[in-house]
């Protein structure tokens, strides 16, 4: 679809705001069942003691595990914590594996690693290896979704072993099928075939057709990404009947989708568009978010393409609201966990006002108590004084006087006693006009909560519509695979839309690439991304300018124009690195490039080359009459590969402050450059998740690597 076409539908989707929202899915909340069974639990909770109470507890994890996670991390550590203050050490396993589960689910998956790990331990000493096998399975769970691919391997491989001792074909099965998975993102294609044609083959001997049809999807996968499409669709087929035979209609979503998909490489769209519409239908029967997601995308592409724009618009609104509603899920569940955590608070100030009016009432008691003894006390003494009287007048004056001290003492008892009960009651009032400032500051943070997260919800919003709208921007990746065969882009904005952007464009027999860093990050950034990417449009397709140095120069000259840097102050701006490559007739390339604060490297002859752009930057301020950029030319051949990538990448910190830097950067590059694209780009985010670890990401990454 043409820029102009693009501007179109994002234009009509902001005039009419009512249709997306009619696209939106329901989604069901827990069934009956799943109630009744929090009851149960609940009840036998109350009743249950030691190993018992273990269990229950753990079953409570593992049932909120996915509808309340709170809840369920609340009841797994009570659980781990009873089992460990009994040496229970089954009790003890089961709850690292509830806990590392529920991790995972939170998205916590280095906390989800080590329960995993810490399970595996607790398994080895009972003996269980089933339970080992399974506990290194899942704890290469979080180093596979890391990219730390050796990890994870790593893990299976213990798993694979265990399950091998104890001779149990699913278990053996399982870890085989996942470093079939790990190699296949790797593009190690021939052993991620070979694990999982060994997997099949026990799943075969089981005669277990649910994993059968799942692995004979995953080898299509692979087939399909080595472009052997005619395998790749025999696979998918078989897979595709042994789910309708089990009427599996999740699985019989995702392969006709495969299949749709591999329809529609080969052209064969009216396939492609009845087997889409077969995977959609089904998606949505069962909310299978991603295969609608990727259903609905590949309905836009086939409508756009064969011209039905009004079809493809809808199926376009689809991919979006998938998109929108898995953030709308994690606003829900923040939303849910300071709830609680007020909810909390609000116990804790109850529990601390019924402790004091306790006091109160104590106190109260021992009054009553100090008033029946002081009658007691008077009614003694009175009986005391009329026998004395009546015994002995002699002594009348010396009694009179003791009466007179006694009564004396009594009335300071007794104003004693009253300013006691006044101090008792004025505190009680001051209690109450606590509690009461209590519960005016607890109901003016729930309003400040409720307009935070309202603000919250609309400024997030804002940005994650502003990233949807600046990644329609970008080439996709068919594009580039329409150019490129092989190829790989890392991008990584450090906020949700990024100051970062690539682009590519064709004109006839002329190939144009640049990858540009624009001032700033965020939203300022991005709003500078879409001014370069229309200029860059404008250049090239409008004023026919394709001399990589002339393009800087017009391109200099229109930021500064837009952005009225004549005359004020501002000095935003952009690097990059661009290139214009052209086939000759001996089947040589011949590049040219110009950058602008930026290298370009390229790998030929077995060795790594780069080439410095100008010290010079396009926009901001502009001493000379005019701005002039140096234009390389150079002569690659295929199989030769060129790298843009902006300083992102090698200015990313580590905890100490240390850069990564371009010495590191040029070496990666030049240790990796005999691997395939895709494990060339697997390396590069392995260095840098290892150089920075739990550092801060501190500014946009973006790397792009095309095999010619």
């Amino acid at each position: 679809m043409s820029n102009y076409k693009l501007l179109t539908v994002l234009y009509f989707i902001l005039q009419n705001p009512s249709i997306y929202l009619h696209a939106q899915v329901n989604f069901t909340a827990p069934n009956q069942e799943y109630y009744a069974t929090i009851d149960r639990l609940m009840n036998d909770l109350k009743s249950v003691q030691d190993t018992n109470r273990v269990k229950v507890l753990t079953n409570l994890c593992w049932t909120y595990k996915d509808t309340n996670p709170l809840k369920a991390l609340e009841y797994g550590e009570k659980a781990l914590q009873l089992a460990q203050k009994l040496s229970y050490k089954s009790g003890i396993a089961n709850a690292y594996n509830y806990l590392g589960v529920v991790y995972n689910t939170q998205g916590n998956y280095l906390k989800s690693q080590g329960s995993h790990l810490l399970s595996a331990q607790a398994f080895k000493k009972i003996r269980d290896k089933i339970g080992v096998s399974q506990a290194y399975q899942r704890a290469g769970i979080t180093p596979r979704k890391n990219h730390e691919f050796q990890k994870a391997l790593e893990y299976y491989q213990l798993s694979l072993k265990v399950a091998r001792q104890i001779k149990d074909p699913f278990r053996i099965a399982s870890p085989l099928s996942n470093m079939g998975g790990v190699y296949q993102s790797l593009g190690d294609y021939k052993k991620a075939l070979t694990y999982y044609q060994n997997a099949l083959t026990i799943y075969k001997t089981l005669a277990d057709s649910a994993m059968i049809g799942i692995t004979l999807n995953n080898i299509g996968k692979t087939y399909e990404n080595q472009n052997a499409t005619q395998l790749a669709q025999e696979y998918y087929l078989e897979a595709k009947n042994i789910a309708e035979q089990n009427k599996d209609s999740s699985r019989l979503a995702q392969i006709s989708l495969n299949l749709a998909q591999i329809h529609y490489k080969n052209g064969e769209i009216p396939k492609a568009e009845q087997l889409a519409l077969q995977s959609l239908k089904l998606s949505r029967k069962y909310l299978l978010r991603p295969t609608i997601q990727e259903s609905s995308y590949l309905l836009a592409q086939i409508y756009a393409q064969g011209g039905q724009f009004q079809q493809a618009f809808t199926y376009q609104l689809i991919y979006t609201q998938m998109l929108d509603s898995l953030h709308n899920e994690e606003e829900s569940r923040r939303i849910t966990e300071i709830q609680e955590l007020v909810e909390t608070e609000q116990k804790k100030a109850n529990s601390a006002l019924l402790q004091k009016d306790n006091i109160i009432k104590a106190e109260g008691q021992q009054l009553t108590k100090s008033y029946i003894y002081l009658a007691w006390v008077i009614a003694g003494f009175m009986v005391l004084l009329a026998f004395f009287l009546y015994r002995s007048n002699l002594y009348r004056k010396q009694h009179n006087i003791e009466l007179q001290i006694q009564n004396e003492k009594i009335n300071r008892q007794i104003s004693e006693i009253h300013r006691t009960k006044e101090n008792i009651e004025k505190s009680k009032i001051e209690l109450l006009e606590k509690n009461q400032l209590i519960e005016k500051k607890n109901e003016s943070f729930r309003r400040i909560l409720n307009q935070l997260n309202e603000n919250n919800i609309r400024l997030t919003n804002s940005i994650r519509y502003a990233e949807k709208i600046q990644r329609a921007f970008l080439p996709h990746d068919n594009q580039f695979r329409d150019l490129f065969e092989n190829h790989f882009i890392i991008f990584k904005p450090k906020d949700v839309v990024s100051g970062d952007f690539y682009w590519l464009n064709r004109v006839e027999n002329k190939i144009f690439i640049a990858v540009v860093d624009c001032t700033g990050h965020g939203v300022p950034g991005a709003f500078m991304s879409m001014i370069g990417n229309t200029l860059l449009n404008e250049i090239i397709n409008q004023e026919k300018v394709f001399q990589p140095n002339e393009v800087l120069v017009h391109l200099h000259e229109g930021i500064r124009w837009t952005l009225k840097q004549n005359d004020s102050k501002n000095t935003d701006g952009m690097d990059l690195s661009f290139c214009c490559i052209e086939q000759d007739d001996q089947g040589a390339f011949q590049v040219q490039f110009s950058g602008a604060k930026s290298s370009i490297y390229y790998y030929h002859q077995k060795e790594l080359h780069f080439l410095k752009g100008d010290r010079k930057s396009i926009g901001g301020w502009q001493m000379e009459v005019k701005r002039e950029f140096q234009n390389h030319h150079f002569t690659l051949q295929k199989g030769d590969i060129l790298y843009f990538a902006t300083d992102g990448y090698t200015d990313a910190p580590n905890p100490q402050r240390k850069k990564l830097g371009y010495k590191k950067f040029q070496q990666i590059l030049s240790d990796h450059a005999q691997l395939s694209l895709k494990q060339q780009g697997a390396a590069l985010l392995e260095a840098l998740y290892a150089h920075k670890t739990t550092g801060e990401q501190r500014d946009d990454i973006t790397i792009v690597g095309v095999q010619l």
